[in-house]
């Protein structure tokens, strides 16, 4: 069966057939899960149990996504979601431009003249295999020039790509498989922080151990980067570490964890000061749902809390202006 591995399946009420949520009743290509953009919504299918006969029962727009079924009436959520990354003048509020859809994460090259997106539709049937990073060149009035140019692409998601403040070096989150996988965690997926020059040859694996490893955000010197994972040895708490690269060869001369006395939650979004030795972070309190921004010296022996507020989850992310005043 063509289906996701968090979709549910019961029995209908006589007890004949089965309720689920599936792409197509047969699985015809793993690499199908892998391409960013095609039409692979859910529907909900019954199969018959005696004879393996189906029957699309809800077949909306979007992912139709089975629940259960309550005195022979089916309950379901059908899910519709759109990203497209915008580009606004922060002098003309009525200059915005849209690039293409399935388009999120934007990062600029440090000269303005390119700008990073991961590019995929967010389909239930596969979750983030088909997300690849693509590229848009730009021209100094921050006009798009080219079309959408995949960058780090392959089997599994890629995502975050991040510039050096000297443009040198390329940093990438990604859970690349060297075969094409079934599901988000199939055996064979790495989980790792990556880091390639800038014309995109010669990818190094810089950081896998551990699980959710973040794409990096860099220090103004362009040889150290800090990012989060889950951490195995503390009690799977996402945290954040810092690693220093030799800047001729990319190879890492540290990793280390940047300890934050006090702190006790899970770090999800953080951003190196441009004209200060210090780094912002957000830190997630569960269960409460409260958020605390952090902002700790490179050595962590220094911290200051500078905000605390309520939200729902979500994968948030905070940046300094240029000036570093913000």
């Amino acid at each position: 069966l063509d289906a996701s591995f968090r979709t549910p399946v019961q029995f209908s009420p006589d007890g004949n057939s089965i309720f689920i949520s599936l792409v197509n009743p047969e699985l015809e290509t793993l690499v199908e899960r892998h391409i960013p953009v095609n039409n692979r919504n859910m529907d909900i299918y019954s199969i018959e149990l005696a004879s393996g006969t189906y029957k699309k029962v809800v077949g909306l727009p979007g992912d139709d996504m089975f629940i259960g079924v309550t005195n022979g009436k089916i309950f379901w959520n059908n899910i519709r979601s759109e990203f497209q990354v915008g580009i606004q003048n922060l002098q003309d509020p009525d200059e915005m431009r849209l690039l293409d859809k399935n388009t999120q994460l934007p990062y600029w090259r440090p000269d303005g003249k390119r700008l990073s997106v991961m590019h995929g539709q967010f389909r239930m049937s596969e979750f983030s295999l088909n997300w690849d990073i693509c590229i848009y060149d730009l021209n100094e009035s921050n006009e798009v020039i080219s079309d959408i140019q995949p960058f780090v692409s392959g089997f599994h998601e890629d995502m975050g790509l991040t510039w050096s403040p000297d443009g040198k070096w390329l940093g990438y989150h990604s859970h690349r498989s060297n075969t094409a996988v079934m599901d988000y965690g199939s055996e064979g997926s790495r989980d790792g922080l990556f880091l390639m020059k800038a014309d995109g040859r010669d990818p190094i694996e810089l950081a896998q151990d551990g699980r959710e490893i973040s794409w990096p955000k860099w220090a103004p010197d362009s040889k150290r980067m800090i990012y989060f994972k889950q951490d195995l040895n503390y009690g799977n708490r996402i945290l954040p570490y810092i690693a220093q690269i030799d800047h001729e060869t990319g190879e890492p001369e540290f990793i280390k964890p940047l300890h934050i006395d006090g702190s006790t939650g899970n770090f999800m979004g953080m951003t190196w000061s441009p004209t200060r030795p210090e780094i912002a972070l957000i830190e997630e309190t569960i269960p409460s749902k409260e958020y605390t921004i952090w902002i700790v010296s490179e050595d962590g022996d220094k911290k200051n809390i500078i905000f605390v507020y309520e939200a729902c989850p979500v994968l948030s992310t905070l940046d300094y202006s240029p000036d570093g005043d913000y």
